[in-house]
């Protein structure tokens, strides 16, 4: 009875895994591979479009780091929207978003990076 109680409660437990989660992904934008995380909602949908929320770390962070800090899962599950937390790349040694300013010099291009992310 209590194999049967262990291997019920592994399959509840991966199910809801499945409808709530996190990924990690990766696109290949301007010969450069791109990382990034999102969130799929409880109540996610295969069928149904759902909006698309980024949450961009700031300078020095990660995502990982933005995901646990900025957790926008509950709010995810709620309102039924799939959160993107994009990867931002090194520059002078710390990663960033050209956003001008203190990264003045640098030559990514952060607006196509994130065109892409919502093309795919």
């Amino acid at each position: 009875m209590k194999k049967i109680l262990i291997i019920a409660f592994a399959l509840l437990e991966g199910l809801l895994f499945c409808q709530a989660q996190t990924q990690e992904g990766s696109i290949m934008f301007e010969g450069t591979e791109r990382g990034y995380r999102f969130y799929i909602p409880t109540d996610y949908n295969a069928n149904t479009e759902y909006p698309l929320v980024f949450n961009f770390h700031g300078f020095g962070s990660n995502a990982g780091e933005q995901q646990f800090y900025g957790d926008f899962k509950p709010i995810a599950n709620e309102e039924n929207f799939i959160i993107i937390h994009p990867e931002g790349l090194l520059f002078n040694e710390t990663a960033h978003w050209n956003v001008g300013g203190f990264t003045t010099g640098s030559t990514v291009d952060d607006i196509g990076f994130t065109a892409a992310m919502i093309e795919k």
